[in-house]
This record gives C-alpha cells, structure tokens and sequence, in this order.
C-alpha cells in the first residue's frame, strides 16, 4: 500500500525523536569535513592563477566530491538503521569507506555523467544564444533548458533509490541497482515528486536562518525518503 506524504513524514519524526543527535552530528560531520579538506586547495583570486594550481584544484575537488559520496550513503545507512528500529553510532557514517566503496564511487559517478550529458544541449544553447544575441535564440535556449529540466527531474527521480539498494543488497551489482531503482520507481515518481517538493517551504526558512534550520530539516528529509524506499520495496 502506497503510503501518503504524510505518514511518511509522520513516521520519520517518531523515528527521529530523541534520536535527532547523531542524525544531526553526522549532517554537520559531513559538511565540515568537505569544508576542511577544500580550504587548503581553493585558489587564491588576488594573484594570477597558474596551469598546476589549476589542476591540484581540480584534482582535489574530484577527490572529495568522492569522499562526500561516501559519506553520504553513510547518513543514508544510518537512517535506514534507524528506520528499522536499530541502534546507530556516530562511527556508521563512515561504513562505507572500507566496505564495497567502488561501487558508491561508481554509482556517484555514473549518476553525475548522466546528468552532465543530460545538460549539454541547454548549455550549448546558452552559449549560442549569448553570442548570437537574438531573440529566436534566447527563445530556443529558454525552450531547451526547460525541458532539460524535466529531463533531469525524471532521472533524478528514476534512480533515486540507487545508493539504498546498494546498502541493502551488498552483492547487487552498479547496473542491477539502477535498472532495480528505474523499475521500482515505477508509478511512484510522482509521489516522490510531491514528497521532495512539501520540503520546499522548510528549506527555505533555514535560509532564512542563515542554514541553522538546515541541521533539523536535512535529517527529517533524509529520514523521510528512508520511509520512502522501505514503503516502495513493501517493507512498511
């Protein structure tokens, strides 16, 4: 049984109560420890930027683009952990990074190649529309970024699942978790659709608290779609 926005949400704050530390701890882990390891290399803007500080920056940012997505199938593990009722520890954000962290790695990755290839064509009619300066290209290109748009909504969407499969079945395979994720998605992305988008207001009242808010909403949201999933595979 497909089970509404609202038990989902509702479900995820009783899971979340008392337990909101660790949740919240790891969030703001993960944050800082990216902050901290891209300080050293963000280039400095007062002096001329040369090819191999270009390159160490570009290095050094793909390098922790990987680690972030380590620990975030950790955030994701230890709300599952907690969905199902089990303990969690602050050390479970970084489970993954000693146990099958290729196929994360490579998970991260196709998804980020896919939404790349997915955005050329609006970025291609930008640019000619910017050099070209007419207005049948600004036309084209606002036509073309629209419907990438929705493209990229409809593949966020079919793979959303992704790193939940891969942390409940440690022997699926990076294809398998992504045509298992397309077909389980499957009449249930419009519903995710309205899920994500009831998190609007929330979010952008932790703007409006300079992200403080951030620290209670990113868990009930990562909370929530670990409701999402155990209802989508008929856990719950």
């Amino acid at each position: 049984m497909k089970l509404s926005s609202r038990e989902l949400k509702r479900r995820a704050r009783t899971t979340l109560n008392r337990r909101y530390g660790l949740p919240m701890l790891a969030f703001v882990l993960t944050q800082a420890i990216v902050l901290l390891f891209n300080i050293p290399f963000q280039p400095s803007f007062a002096e001329p930027l040369h090819t191999f500080q270009i390159v160490i920056f570009l290095l050094a940012s793909a390098i922790i683009s990987l680690l972030s997505i380590l620990l975030h199938a950790g955030q994701v593990y230890m709300h599952l952990q907690l969905a199902r009722g089990n303990s969690i520890q602050i050390t479970d954000l970084f489970h993954f990074l000693n146990r099958r962290p290729d196929r994360f790695l490579l998970s991260g990755l196709l998804l980020a190649l896919l939404f790349t290839a997915a955005s050329l064509p609006a970025v291609g009619c930008c640019i000619l529309a910017i050099f070209s300066a007419s207005v049948p290209a600004y036309i084209l290109a606002a036509a073309v970024c629209l419907i990438t748009l929705i493209l990229l909504g409809a593949l966020a969407l079919s793979y959303d699942l992704v790193y939940c499969l891969l942390i409940d079945r440690p022997n699926l395979r990076v294809p398998e978790a992504f045509r298992e994720s397309r077909r389980l998605m499957k009449g249930h992305r419009a519903r995710k659709l309205y899920i994500s988008a009831s998190f609007l207001g929330f979010s952008l009242l932790s703007m409006l608290s300079l992200g403080i808010g951030m620290l209670w909403v990113m868990p009930y949201i990562t909370q929530t779609n670990a409701a999402f999933y155990r209802n989508v595979v008929s856990e719950i």
